[in-house]
């Protein structure tokens, strides 16, 4: 069985005003210069087009953070987990969220994930690739690409996105 043990609640986060889903990634290298290297070349608006959800300006969820504590869970075990916490799946465009609004209050030492499901993730080197958020130091957050096929350690964190509806 799939044991998922919460690390954070991280609060709220909210899609700026002027979120441009097309332009998302682009606009986040461009905020963050130094974050743009060869590594994180695949990181980009068209190879991230198509997420479950696409977000808006004024969205707002809850966020959670779970470590997998069986770290042999399949991608198929942690998007079954997801589903069952009625989680939003936003996909990559999560992580510039994380970033930008709760890089500073993420638990340090671990890698956060915001998975989506297969046929919305690319293919890049043979494999399906997701984004992640690497927290280990305060001096050294960075971003890159993880294969979802790829087994998890005790640093690996699964974001739990809650959609806040308001009446």
């Amino acid at each position: 069985m799939n044991k998922f043990t919460l690390l954070a609640d991280l609060g709220t986060v909210t899609v700026p005003q002027d979120y441009c889903h097309s332009t998302a990634f682009s606009a986040f290298f461009e905020r963050n210069p130094a974050l743009r290297t060869e590594h994180n070349g695949e990181i980009t608006d068209v190879n991230f087009s198509n997420p479950s959800r696409i977000l808006k300006p004024g969205d707002t969820f809850l966020v959670s953070a779970y470590h997998d504590s069986a770290k042999s869970t399949s991608h198929g075990g942690r998007m079954h987990f997801l589903e069952s916490q009625n989680a939003a799946l936003i996909g990559a465009q999560g992580t510039i969220l994380i970033w930008e609004q709760k890089l500073s209050s993420l638990p340090k030492g671990n890698w956060y994930f915001s998975l989506d499901k297969d046929g919305c993730l690319p293919e890049l080197y043979d494999e399906r690739r997701v984004p992640f958020v690497a927290a280990w130091r305060k001096e050294s957050p960075s971003v890159g690409l993880f294969q979802t096929g790829g087994m998890w350690d005790p640093t690996s964190v699964l974001l739990c996105f809650r959609e806040v509806r308001t009446p």
